[in-house]
Formats: C-alpha cells, sequence, structure tokens
C-alpha cells in the first residue's frame, strides 16, 4: 500500500463499512496487519461480519490482558450454534499480520503466518447475506477499535500456507 494509507481506527467517524454481501457461500479469508493501541472495554471489534443479530456472524476481538498486551478471540456463530476461540496474547503498538481464514468446515487463524488455531465447524455455514458488515467496529454496538489497519484484503476462497506468505509480503 501507500505510505500513510493506513486505517486509524479510535472513534466513531474511522471504522470502515462493507456493502452487504454474500461471503459464506463457499470459502472466505481476510487478512490484514494490524497495531492495536490500548483500550478501557472488553471485547473490542477488529471485525465483525454479521446479519444485525448474534446469528451467522464471523468476529474477531480483542481485550486488554495488562498495559503491555491484549488477548485477540475468533469468534463464529451459525444456526444457534458459536464458537469461540481464544487466539493468543499480541503484543499492543507493535504490526502483526493476521489472516482469518473460514472453509465450509473449518476455521483457521494466522498470526505472523503461524498457524494459531484450527478448529472445525459442527455444521457447514450457510450462504447469509451479511448485512452489516464493519472493520473496526460491532454491529451491535458502537465498541471501536483502537488501533491502524494495513493491507486489508477480503478473498472469496480460503488461502494455503504458500499463498499467505505471498499475501504477507
Amino acid at each position: 500500500g501507500k505510505s500513510g494509507m493506513a486505517l486509524h481506527i479510535n472513534d466513531d467517524k474511522n471504522f470502515l463499512q462493507i456493502e452487504k454481501c454474500d461471503f459464506f457461500q463457499n470459502n472466505f479469508t481476510i487478512s490484514f496487519y494490524i497495531k492495536l493501541f490500548s483500550c478501557s472495554v472488553s471485547n473490542r471489534r477488529i471485525i465483525d461480519f454479521g446479519t444485525l443479530s448474534n446469528r451467522e456472524n464471523v468476529i474477531i476481538s480483542y481485550q486488554l490482558t495488562n498495559e503491555y498486551e491484549c488477548e485477540l478471540n475468533a469468534q463464529v456463530n451459525f444456526q444457534n450454534t458459536s464458537n469461540i476461540f481464544k487466539v493468543e496474547n499480541i503484543s499492543l503498538n507493535e504490526w502483526h499480520y493476521m489472516a482469518f481464514i473460514l472453509e465450509i468446515n473449518a476455521y483457521k487463524f494466522y498470526l505472523n503466518n503461524k498457524l494459531i488455531e484450527l478448529g472445525n465447524a459442527n455444521k457447514p455455514m450457510g450462504s447469509v447475506e451479511r448485512k452489516a458488515c464493519f472493520i473496526g467496529k460491532s454491529n451491535q454496538k458502537d465498541e471501536f477499535m483502537n488501533g491502524v489497519i494495513d493491507e486489508l484484503k477480503v478473498y472469496n476462497k480460503a488461502l494455503n500456507e504458500l499463498e499467505l506468505l505471498i499475501d504477507k509480503n
């Protein structure tokens, strides 16, 4: 990307909303670089792709664990089932590369190209029109991320490890 063009998110004016879309018909990947700053409340949303309810959502959130790091969480809700994964603690004020991959029956989370979480879905996620797709904000409340996102990419396929390495570089 261009120098100085990262998305700075810290209040109600700086989040990104993606047009309603049908992301989960098959496979899906979202990748980005992120630098998080401190926050005063838990479960700040990094991404929240949903349907304006707590069903059929994909969420990546974080909460502060101490003044130097935060805990990342990934959550996938579908068909009245919620799958929540504690991903890993990461340092604040440092750049990290993240990728979340949803395959029809599995989830993968990569942090700096290292596989952190691999889970299997109890049921395949169906095709759902996402009406509330946010980067840096919850679709339920005004829970704004406090940080910077750069090189944001959304793919309509599940990237493999080689493709992620190319994507990161």
